[in-house]
């Protein structure tokens, strides 16, 4: 059993079993390093966790250090573009962000891109403060699969390279 196979408080559906799907798309992702777009490294505890290394004194960094939770908004393979508008720096305009429409998580309230096929959202549980980037490690409190896809975007696949 990996961590994303029980899930407290995932939304019950015919596509969880997605969630074990991503979970195996993370062993390619974890190859190419850190970005917004990869789906984070998933711990083998139980509850489920993740951990997400943020760039010191970036805005979001600042914003979970600030809120001690984050999400991850998992794109679709076909979605390198929606995840390409997040390098630059977020404008939240209404209910949207760089232009993406977002609505409010169920559990902690954070943003959740609506055309993302699957979220989930944690609340943190330790970091780890040094060199230039800020680990944190996040207990899953709740996630959805909102729609089926053939296969989820991973850094690997996109051609970028983490350099930061």
């Amino acid at each position: 059993m990996t961590p994303l196979d029980d899930v407290g408080g995932v939304q019950e559906g015919p596509q969880d079993h997605n969630l074990r799907s991503l979970r195996r798309h993370q062993q390619v992702g974890r190859r190419a390093g850190r970005c917004r777009c990869q789906l984070p490294d998933a711990d083998q505890l139980q509850p489920a966790s993740c951990r997400r290394a943020l760039k010191r004194d970036s805005g979001l960094q600042r914003a979970v250090e600030s809120s001690r939770a984050f999400a991850v908004n998992v794109l679709a393979g076909d979605q390198k573009s929606l995840a390409a508008d997040f390098f630059k720096p977020v404008k939240v305009e209404g209910n949207s962000l760089n232009g993406h429409p977002f609505t409010l998580s169920r559990t902690l309230g954070l943003p959740i891109l609506e055309e993302c096929p699957a979220w989930f959202e944690c609340q943190v549980v330790e970091k780890v403060d040094q060199g230039d980037h800020v680990i944190y490690v996040g207990r899953v409190v709740d996630g959805a699969v909102v729609r089926q896809v053939p296969r989820y975007l991973v850094m690997w696949d996109t051609g970028w390279y983490y350099g930061g």
